[in-house]
């Protein structure tokens, strides 16, 4: 399974969620693309090999707190002029080898003071552990809000990779879960007989899948063998997942669409139910549920709805502003049917007595 998940910066309800869906993309998808807030931190921690003496100055002092700095912005800043013109020298002398020298050491003093900073921030919202599986191989950071030119990627860049995601994308979308949209009056249970579809409302059809423990300060071995574990366990699931979007491209949303997926879900259900028993016997998940007095779970569903719906979601989500995403429907419709539909992928989080958190 190919997925993407997308937040912004600007939506701070999101925040404290986005370690969890991190570890459970680790866990579920082969491959995904991610953007958001803690996005900026795993970019920087991950390009460390890679920095110039130039990147370790800017990023000490744009990350750093203030109260936190050894040696005030300006100084720094004269130190490394000096550093600079003392290079320019054909034949340096003492003076100049000792401003180099002070100057080296002014660079390797910050850049231990980065990574510990970024280290302690990674640990503190459980994202350290997961960072050897967000590498390239699994994971590609989506540049929509990492800084560019001291300015955040426009929302013309961002507005196309919506279009192409939503209309003309291998990867399945991820979305964080609103309980008044996910659970009150949006969602239709594909278990019903009798749905009432009311397209004004956004509905879209939900399809439970089955529950991880929100363990994400779990060891980095220890993540990887439930992956390894996993994956073969997900495959079946994520070929029927594709069968499910395949079959919604064609169709517009109405009874007739909630008829089909209904048969392909009686497939995905026995499926899923292979994962949950896979979970509820797993050796680690076990030790983390019985060390906890209190832990979340985290439900997964697979959703199939129009693209109407779609964009709504990613409004909802505050991905797009309401101006952006009235601009984007124009902009689809001109090509499609705003009724025509597609899978996606939401969740939500529960406490031991199944209540939706919200």
């Amino acid at each position: 399974m190919q997925a993407v998940y997308i937040n912004r910066p600007s939506n701070p309800d999101q925040k404290i969620e986005e370690p969890m869906v991190l570890y459970i993309l680790c866990l579920i998808a082969e491959k995904f693309s991610y953007c958001c807030e803690l996005s900026l931190f795993i970019n920087i921690w991950q390009m460390q090999k890679v920095w110039n003496d130039k990147t370790i100055f800017n990023l000490y002092y744009n990350n750093i707190p203030p109260r936190a700095f050894f040696l005030e912005r300006e100084k720094a800043e004269d130190i490394m002029n000096g550093v600079r013109n003392a290079k320019k020298h054909k034949h340096k002398n003492k003076d100049d080898l000792e401003v180099i020298h002070l100057g080296m050491k002014l660079i390797n003093d910050m850049k231990e003071d980065l990574l510990s900073y970024f280290k302690s921030h990674l640990k503190r919202v459980h994202i350290y552990e997961m960072i050897d599986l967000l590498d390239e191989k699994i994971a590609t950071i989506l540049p929509y809000i990492l800084p560019k030119d001291k300015e955040y990627y426009t929302n013309n860049e961002l507005f196309q990779f919506l279009h192409e995601v939503i209309v003309d994308s291998e990867e399945i979308m991820f979305f964080h879960c609103f309980p008044e949209v996910f659970t009150k009056g949006n969602a239709l249970n594909i278990e019903e007989n009798k749905p009432v579809i009311d397209n004004s409302k956004q509905n879209f059809i939900s399809l439970p899948l089955f529950k991880i423990p929100g363990c994400s300060d779990l060891s980095a071995a220890n993540m990887k063998y439930i992956r390894s574990k996993m994956l073969p366990y997900i495959k079946p699931l994520s070929e029927l997942i594709y069968e499910l979007k395949e079959m919604a491209a064609g169709e517009v949303f109405g009874l007739e669409l909630f008829r089909k997926v209904q048969e392909i879900y009686s497939k995905i259900s026995i499926e899923s139910q292979k994962i949950q028993d896979l979970i509820k016997n797993e050796i680690y998940f076990q030790q983390f549920i019985n060390s906890k007095e209190k832990y979340i779970d985290f439900f997964l569903y697979a959703g199939v709805g129009s693209l109407d719906t779609l964009i709504y979601l990613f409004q909802r989500n505050k991905v797009i502003e309401d101006f952006s995403a009235t601009a984007l429907r124009k902009n689809i419709e001109r090509q499609y049917d705003l009724q025509s539909c597609d899978a996606f992928l939401y969740w939500d989080i529960r406490d031991m007595e199944g209540n939706i958190i919200e």
